[in-house]
């Protein structure tokens, strides 16, 4: 049986363009990719940072996250919505696992503002 991907956690001051809801959002959205989950809701999303990033996240706020970002072709390119329900794009893939990779690479470092 192979051995199940492991997502390393994410600082809670990670920011990607100004926010630190996008790399939290991509982190779940990551989460939910490798664990098969499909696409999940803004609850969903709030629920996978609680339990399994250690993030206390109230549900609303993924879903304003959302709402906030909805105009942002910068940050929506990240994402793939399907009514009320998200999926990660593999650029969403690509940039949180370079995030995560430089996060734990050298521990001493602050975390990076991407996009700042």
């Amino acid at each position: 049986m192979p051995q199940a991907e492991i997502l390393p956690r994410l600082s809670r001051n990670q920011k990607l363009k100004g926010s630190v809801w996008v790399p939290r959002i991509l982190w779940a959205l990551e989460y939910a990719r490798i664990n098969r989950l499909g696409s999940i809701t803004a609850a969903r999303i709030a629920n996978i940072l609680t339990e399994k990033a250690d993030i206390d996240v109230p549900k609303t706020n993924a879903a304003r996250a959302f709402r906030d970002f909805a105009k942002n072709q910068d940050i929506m390119v990240y994402f793939n919505r399907y009514g009320k329900r998200y999926s990660i794009t593999n650029e969403g893939s690509a940039i949180i696992r370079s995030i995560i990779q430089l996060e734990h690479t050298d521990d001493e470092k602050p975390a990076i503002n991407w996009g700042d």
